[in-house]
């Protein structure tokens, strides 16, 4: 799937929620104008004034400030209230977060293979959620960026998938993820309560009508307001419900296409059509997929499957039928197996070590079916591999998780074991941050160390360091996303430390390099906003002095000789949009502040432009013919600033 046309894709789609979102808003003004001029002439004293005109100007222009406040100012409450991202939709729903040290067989099975894919997908592993006493099988992933995801699966799920099952359901939801689609998802919550809340007034109206009732009694004229008020509720919440309806037919609108993208996205993951399919067999066998927390209903959207009852004709379905989903992973399915799909959720899972732990051995991952990744097979580079590198850019798939099960039955146990631990991932970042080429230069970042945070936590960094000097390039950056989870839930005081301590590290040697560079931007970034851009992107020609820096740099780190540098850089250059001035700079004008500065302004660029940026860079490395482990790391660095997440065996 190509990433870059999802991303526009994702915009366009959030364009329509807007024109359809005012559409409802006008229809539901008109519906409340209407109700309006057919009661006021009922609150008149004046026996005269019997009718009144249909048409009123000032009484539409006051209905309509009124409905476009309500719903406004509901609806940006509620995209407020969620601006943490997927964390705060999680809890919305009650939702459980997933300790790295639990013991529970499930769940440890879990957080493997949410593990797995988001180091195969270029993105640190999200937190894992579950949503204990809902039986029914269901899942959603959310958030604002892909490095501020969750994922968030029904304990149905947990306990009745086997790991295949459950691995093509948090594959599904990956695709979800890296396509764009959660940004939207977050702000359809936010639309839908704005529209509700017409609804909600009308019920308020009503309560306090039949509360208040019995002191109206006295007077006929208390019985007339009481009469109106009870009218005038009842509309609202009839006309509310209007709002919800039109509500209900955007939300399914604008997601259900999309589970056919993330199905497809999902067996090209894990090459295996037959996990996914059994899931949804399940669902529609006995198992179901139902969800009765509070908030389901308006987070229906989010879920891998259909988590509401029935709507007539299926026409507010958010998801496509079952059986139609089963069928394009499974041409062979009998409709009439379906009852003997589903486990009794008692029903203890019967898991080997391997199952849980996802171990592959290189033997099998070498088999003919599953290529092996370009880097694992070679550094050296021709123009059809550079380009099957660019297709991968949010578009994993098997080979990559295959090399990322590799990667993690490589590494020593007490790496996998510290970055699941708040102390043990503090330690892990400062220990990556260590020179393994001079040694003198890595005692005077230890005694660093032992100054700022005590010998104890110096001695640790030492010998987990140790550990550490044999992960080789290309495979440190997934080392350090494994530790970003944890880090991103660290209390203030302890997250400023470990900022303090990885400044000191770098600042050892007067000078930075490209992974420390990453690395401290790694982990600003967990305590940064999650709101993502807003729908507003810029061209590649609003951006021509950054794109300058950042090729430049590009230019010199893949190529020593500066001439070599300067024709690596023409030859992208020529390839250039017409609309974008380029120009080729030394190395002292291209230093790491500046390529930062030029990252964190292209995090505005369009997606059109991002495809051909992320080309060129690719292009200036590899002009030479080779790309380096610590280039591939550099490029990935840029494409993950920019919410483009590359594979891991492309590092």
């Amino acid at each position: 799937m190509d990433f870059f046309a999802q991303q526009d894709s994702a915009r366009r789609r959030t364009g329509l929620l807007i024109v359809l979102f005012f559409a409802a808003i006008a229809l539901t003004v008109l519906a409340v104008y209407a109700v309006f001029v057919f009661l006021l002439p009922s609150l008149s004293s004046d026996s005269t004034s019997a009718t009144r005109d249909w048409w009123d100007p000032s009484l539409f222009a006051t209905v309509g400030f009124a409905i476009l406040g309500i719903v406004g100012i509901g609806s940006l409450y509620k995209i407020a209230e969620l601006a943490g991202g997927g964390d705060r939709v999680a809890r919305m729903l009650g939702a459980r977060l997933v300790s790295p040290q639990t013991a529970d067989a499930d769940e440890r099975k879990y957080l493997n293979i949410v593990e797995e894919m988001a180091l195969a997908s270029g993105i640190s592993p999200p937190p894992a959620y579950v949503i204990d006493g809902e039986l029914g099988i269901n899942a959603f992933a959310a958030g604002y960026r892909p490095d501020a995801a969750v994922v968030c699966v029904t304990e149905g799920a947990l306990r009745r998938l086997t790991r295949d099952e459950l691995q093509g359901v948090v594959a599904h939801e990956f695709s979800h993820i890296l396509n764009g689609d959660m940004r939207l998802n977050i702000r359809l919550i936010g639309v839908l309560h704005g529209l509700l809340l017409i609804a909600l007034i009308g019920q308020a109206l009503l309560r306090t009508a039949s509360f208040s009732g019995g002191r109206r009694r006295r007077s006929k004229d208390g019985d007339k307001a009481g009469a109106i008020l009870l009218l005038i509720g009842l509309a609202l919440l009839m006309i509310g419900s209007v709002g919800v309806f039109f509500g209900r037919l955007i939300q399914a609108a604008v997601s259900r296409q999309r589970e056919f993208l993330a199905d497809a996205a999902a067996v090209q993951f894990t090459r295996n059509p037959l996990g996914l399919a059994g899931a949804l067999k399940k669902i529609a066998g006995v198992a179901g997929s139902r969800v009765e927390r509070n908030g389901a209903e308006a987070a229906s959207h989010l879920f891998f499957a259909n988590a509401l009852r029935g709507g007539l004709f299926n026409l507010f379905a958010t998801h496509p039928p079952i059986i139609e989903r089963i069928r394009r992973l499974d041409a062979t399915f009998p409709p009439a197996t379906l009852a003997s799909t589903a486990r009794d959720p008692a029903e203890p899972l019967a898991a080997s070590a391997a199952e849980l732990t996802g171990s592959l051995t290189a033997a099998s991952v070498a088999s003919p079916a599953v290529p092996t990744p370009p880097l694992l097979r070679s550094s050296s580079l021709s123009p059809r591999t550079t380009q099957s590198w660019m297709d991968s850019i949010g578009a994993p798939w098997q080979a990559h998780l295959a090399a990322v099960r590799i990667v993690l039955d490589s590494l020593p146990s007490e790496v996998r074991e510290a970055a699941r631990d708040s102390a043990g991932a503090r330690t892990l970042i400062c220990a990556l941050l260590l020179d393994r080429d001079h040694r003198d230069l890595r005692e005077r970042q230890l005694n660093l160390l032992r100054e700022l945070a005590g010998a104890s936590f110096e001695e640790d960094t030492r010998r987990l360091g140790a550990k550490l000097d044999n992960v080789p390039d290309g495979f440190r950056l997934a080392v350090l996303d494994l530790a970003l989870p944890t880090i991103k839930t660290l209390p203030l005081a302890e997250y400023q430390a470990l900022v303090k301590n990885v400044d000191a590290l770098i600042r050892a040697d007067d000078s930075i390099t490209l992974f420390e560079y990453a690395a401290r931007r790694m982990v600003q970034k967990t305590r940064e906003t999650a709101g993502g851009p807003g729908l507003v992107a810029q061209p590649l020609s609003a951006f021509s002095a950054e794109i300058s820096c950042l090729l430049s740099a590009m230019a010199h780190a893949g190529q020593k000789d500066p001439i070599e540098a300067e024709r690596a850089f023409a030859r992208v250059v020529s390839d250039s949009p017409h609309s974008v001035r380029l120009k080729f700079l030394a190395p002292e004008h291209c230093g790491v502040d500046r390529i930062d500065t030029a990252l964190r302004r292209l995090e505005r660029l369009a997606p059109a432009g991002q495809r051909w940026l992320l080309w060129a860079a690719l292009e200036c490395l590899a002009h030479n013919g080779t790309v380096e482990p610590k280039e591939a790391d550099l490029f990935r660095i840029i494409a993950a600033t920019m919410d483009c997440p590359v594979p891991l065996s492309l590092a």
